[in-house]
């Protein structure tokens, strides 16, 4: 004889093992929930920490120039509570030539947002390999 032939309620241990079960699937749809909502902020800032890491190569390897700041715009991105900041920057190769305009969007530490201002000439370090990737140097 089996319980629903006796009449008998569910058992104890299947009615934990429900309890247990719908948890279990509450947990799961919470968690991938909130992953897809996290996902694309640490894929953000994946790309930032990327961006950084470029900079530091070009900072240590880099050719080392001068840059008159045209034009600085937010763009409304931060890191560390620094902004990333978009600049249009007209650059003077060191060996000589023509000036060229870049226009670069660089963390820039709070600090040193006085010296990039429309105007401003600033170092700068270029890619021997492209001189239009290049980072600022402050």
């Amino acid at each position: 004889m089996d319980a629903a032939e006796l009449n008998l309620p569910v058992s104890i241990p299947v009615i934990i093992g429900c309890i247990f079960g719908f948890f279990a699937l509450l947990a799961i749809i919470i968690v991938v929930s909130v992953m897809k909502k996290v996902s694309p902020a640490l894929k953000s800032a994946k790309q930032m920490m990327d961006t950084q890491t470029k900079a530091n190569v070009l900072r240590s390897s880099g050719i080392a120039a001068q840059a008159t700041v045209v034009a600085v715009q937010p763009t409304g991105k931060m890191m560390n509570y620094s902004p990333v900041v978009g600049m249009t920057l007209d650059v003077t190769p060191p060996q000589g030539g023509d000036t060229y305009q870049v226009q670069i969007e660089q963390l820039v530490a709070q600090v040193n947002i006085p010296r990039v201002q429309p105007g401003a000439t600033v170092p700068v370090k270029l890619n021997p390999s492209n001189p239009n990737d290049l980072v600022l140097d402050i």
